[in-house]
């Protein structure tokens, strides 16, 4: 049981600094296609290349958000503008999983969401100021993103450089 608990402590601790490092080159947001935001939101949701509502998100596939600092009234069409976005800065966040937790993951595991936030900036659109990736994930699996599947959520849309 001790051996299976610092198992799962070691693989979260790996899982959380491969996440970490493979970040550390990135510099830009390339908005490639502009983005509404919906009426009631602050952001524009995308999954598998395709602007999506969030009701038709995937919670198990990657999908991300672009995030305005206003949000959409009823009436109100907000486009978010195409351009390149300098990323400021970004932070990955796990939820904490007490001791008893771990050591009932073998007999009970359940699902987790995890997501990473870009700090953003641009000229193109200053209203911009975060892009937020999600995904739902089995307890015990790697919890981190690649840019593979960030960019693969963006598709021809957008991309993190």
């Amino acid at each position: 049981m001790k051996s299976a608990l610092l198992a799962l402590v070691l693989m979260l601790a790996v899982s959380t600094s491969a996440s970490a490092e493979s970040f550390r080159g990135v510099s830009t947001f390339v908005l490639k296609e502009s983005l509404m935001v919906q009426p009631g939101w602050a952001r524009s949701f995308v999954q598998g290349g395709e602007r999506r509502k969030f009701s038709e998100l995937d919670q198990w596939t990657t999908y991300c958000s672009v995030e305005v600092n206003t949000l959409a009234d009823k009436h109100d069409r907000i486009y978010i503008g195409t351009g390149v976005y300098q990323v400021l800065g970004y932070r990955l966040s796990q939820p904490f999983l007490g001791a008893f937790a771990w050591s009932n993951l073998r007999d009970n595991p359940w699902p987790v969401d995890i997501q990473i936030d870009f700090k953003l900036r641009g000229d193109a659109d200053p209203d911009v100021i975060r892009l937020r990736c999600n995904r739902t994930v089995e307890a015990y699996s790697p919890l981190g993103f690649t840019w593979q599947q960030i960019n693969r959520a963006f598709g021809e849309i957008g991309s993190l450089q």
